[in-house]
């Protein structure tokens, strides 16, 4: 109800100009009211409160179940009263889907909801709990707060010489504020939000004996994580594969049922009001969604357009890796390439840097992962980290090939990988003695990998 339905492009986008007429002739109004009194010329008109815009807050729950509960997926407008949608907006945005009194007792419905809020326009799950700068939110290329993420995570504009891999793999992401504002709750006339434009559709909900709306009704039944993971898991079981939503050629209907899902997700760990860890198979709904944005403007030739996707796009997928760090591969270093495209070298580094200590899910289906995230961690560098992490990334390989290396390691892959790797590396060769621990830590690795 708040955001548009899926026959978004044929409705009016309400945006602050309408509030503005609306206010306009509510005041007008008064001041005609005041031409006709009967107190004099001298008189100015009587004070007027303003309008009660609260209805029956019962007969709301009712309405809003009907009429809304299809888009925003909570089924009880939760997220308006966390996000402090204020009464004249629901009632605003209501009217494009029901009529005045109605929409007026949807709000007296949300208004008797009692959880704790937030401020409307702060991105949900914002690592660190604040954007790193002072850009706004549709910025891009802030290479001095990039800098300022790197130091707030390591202490130095370099990389430190004594970092382990336990201390690496203690970082947690959603502690370190980044130059990156993740995705608002809902911005009228775009989609760099959360809200999805319409309701799942019913070759989801229906696909492979109505799977999905089974898992989402006994979800709404017990709204527990277990049944939240397993509607997302049915979910990606039938919109992914051939012949599926998500393998047509149009990317925005699956882009939309994506972001119908994360909504679901996101709600159910918005009620705690506290600090959540969301699961793997949540996040990924996230990642997901942000791939699905690249899609949709990836191929245009329009650079704004571009540019909007792959902001978008790598806003949603560190969002998704801040939750989940060991969960998502990154081919020929996906995310990556996004971020960097927002000025944020830094940052994707740390990414790489990250993942590759890490012990999860990616690393258990992907035997090449560790070296993998090497070769990007090193691709990533510059000369002021570019040797230290060189040292850290070979030592880190050597002993995981030693200790931890997986049995269905593709070994001519792994040394083509590793070649890459040590190509990349001969740019920091001017320091000879850390050179030289270098070159040995990169043939104990080839030897390794016979």
């Amino acid at each position: 109800m708040i955001h548009d339905s899926a026959a978004h492009a044929a409705r009016p986008r309400w945006g602050p100009g309408f509030r503005a007429v609306r206010f306009g002739v509510f005041f007008v109004a008064i001041a005609l009211a005041g031409c006709g009194s009967d107190s004099g010329p001298l008189a100015g008109p009587a004070p007027v409160e303003p309008p009660d815009l609260l209805g029956n807050p019962d007969a709301g729950e009712v309405a809003f179940r009907d009429n809304c509960a299809s888009c925003h997926s909570s089924r009880d407008g939760v997220d308006l009263a966390v996000f402090e949608f204020n009464e004249f907006d629901i009632v605003r945005r209501g009217l494009a889907h029901v009529d005045s009194a109605t929409a007026r007792d949807i709000a007296a419905h949300i208004k008797r909801l009692d959880v704790e809020s937030m401020r409307r326009h702060v991105p949900p799950f914002q690592p660190g709990g604040k954007i790193r700068g002072n850009r706004p939110y549709f910025a891009t290329a802030q290479p001095d707060e990039d800098m300022a993420f790197w130091v707030d995570v390591f202490g130095t504009t370099g990389f430190p010489f004594s970092m382990t891999r336990q201390a690496l793999l203690a970082i947690d992401p959603r502690d370190h504020a980044v130059p990156l504002a993740m995705p608002v709750w809902s911005l009228e006339g775009s989609n760099e939000d959360w809200m999805p434009d319409g309701p799942l559709p019913a070759e989801l909900l229906d696909a492979d004996g109505g799977a999905l709306r089974s898992a989402i009704a006994e979800y709404y039944r017990a709204p527990t994580e277990s049944n939240l993971i397993e509607a997302m898991e049915r979910f990606r079981e039938v919109s992914v594969g051939a012949g599926r939503m998500c393998w047509r050629a149009d990317p925005f209907p699956c882009f939309d049922a994506r972001r119908w899902m994360s909504s679901l997700g996101a709600q159910h760990y918005l009620r705690s009001g506290g600090e959540v860890r969301v699961p793997a198979e949540v996040a990924q709904l996230w990642w997901d969604v942000g791939e699905s944005e690249i899609a949709l403007q990836a191929v245009s030739r329009n650079r704004e357009e571009r540019d909007a996707a792959f902001r978008s796009g790598s806003r949603w997928m560190y969002l998704a890796y801040s939750h989940a760090p060991d969960a998502f591969r990154e081919p020929a270093g996906y995310m990556g390439t996004f971020l960097r495209s927002q000025g944020l070298n830094r940052v994707s580094l740390f990414a790489a840097l990250r993942r590759m200590v890490g012990d999860g899910p990616v690393h258990a289906e992907h035997p090449d992962q560790v070296l993998e995230d090497a070769r990007l961690a090193v691709r990533r560098s510059d000369f002021e980290v570019g040797a230290n992490v060189v040292e850290f990334v070979l030592f880190h390989v050597v002993e995981h090939l030693r200790h931890e290396r997986h049995p269905a390691l593709d070994v001519v892959g792994a040394r083509a990988i590793l070649a890459e790797t040590w190509d990349a590396a001969r740019a920091y060769r001017s320091n000879s003695a850390q050179w030289t621990r270098i070159s040995d830590l990169h043939d104990q690795a080839v030897a390794l990998l016979h």
